[in-house]
């Protein structure tokens, strides 16, 4: 079997993000008009082969009664014509005058967190086929209904450094100690092998973004530079590539340097080793 013939459960996280990824890009959540935005996936994205075809994204703006309230995901089944609307719903204060790099930061929080929602639906949507499946997939996201507040993006970065499956009942009643996990997300419909959690960190930042800025050019610099010993000149490299994806992405700076630290530099590490023993 072909991997693009595999069924959705037999993928993992970075299947997902693939997928995914295009899909969010072309929303421009961050800057989303006062207007609905329907992007439907019937002829893009490859999601069509995994039976996402019928799934319609609205992404509107709208004036929450609380205005704690940032994001919220909803769906709905249009039975007459066989598709589903998912609505990616996110409040109309954090467009308005939100132009400080604190206020993007937020939105961008936000909107992937909503849109980590929005694809594990899809990926349940993707296996189911009665209407009794249906009516009571969405019963049960009913149920759950999650709306993130002003105190779940204060905190939500620093989560991010790693992920807690565990809560206790007295965590789970206190907003402060949200933690979006990968049961956060999860449907319990979708047969997805993957994490969510690792799913909405690499929508957020990935090593695929970062290198749209820490380019080839700048990863074969940063091999000369530990070739010829000189670890401050690497560094800089780095730090360039950082600060202008922080600043142009609108991102949080301690979550994007302990991704870079963490999870990349160890890998770029590895292939600079293995470039100074080539060319010795």
């Amino acid at each position: 079997m072909k991997p693009s013939e595999k069924s959705a459960c037999e993928h993992g996280t970075e299947w997902a993000f693939c997928l995914f990824r295009p899909l969010l890009k072309d929303l421009h959540l961050q800057s989303l008009e006062n207007r609905t935005y329907i992007r439907t996936s019937q002829k893009k994205y490859g999601l069509v082969r995994h039976n996402m075809g019928r799934c319609v994204i609205v992404a509107l703006r709208y004036k929450f009664s609380n205005k704690n309230d940032k994001g919220v995901f909803v769906w709905t089944y249009d039975k007459k014509h066989d598709f589903y609307l998912l609505y990616i719903v996110i409040n109309d204060n954090l467009y308005k005058g939100g132009i400080s790099h604190e206020d993007c930061v937020k939105r961008k929080i936000v909107t992937t967190h909503e849109f980590t929602h929005c694809s594990a639906a899809m990926l349940s949507l993707s296996r189911i086929a009665t209407l009794q499946l249906i009516e009571s997939l969405q019963k049960s996201m009913r149920k759950n209904v999650d709306v993130i507040q002003s105190v779940d993006i204060d905190s939500v970065m620093s989560e991010f450094k790693k992920e807690i499956k565990s809560k206790s009942k007295a965590e789970k009643s206190d907003l402060s100690f949200r933690k979006f996990d990968d049961e956060h997300f999860r449907t319990g419909y979708e047969g997805f092998e993957g994490s969510y959690y690792d799913l909405n960190t690499n929508l957020l930042f990935s090593k695929q973004l970062f290198e749209e800025f820490f380019d080839k050019q700048s990863r074969q610099d940063f091999k000369e530079c530990i070739k010829n010993k000189e670890p401050a000149e690497a560094v800089a490299l780095l730090t360039e590539a950082a600060e202008t994806v922080i600043n142009e992405k609108s991102l949080d700076r301690r979550f994007v340097v302990n991704r870079i630290q963490t999870d990349f530099l160890p890998q770029y590490l590895a292939e600079a080793a293995k470039y100074v023993k080539a060319n010795k």
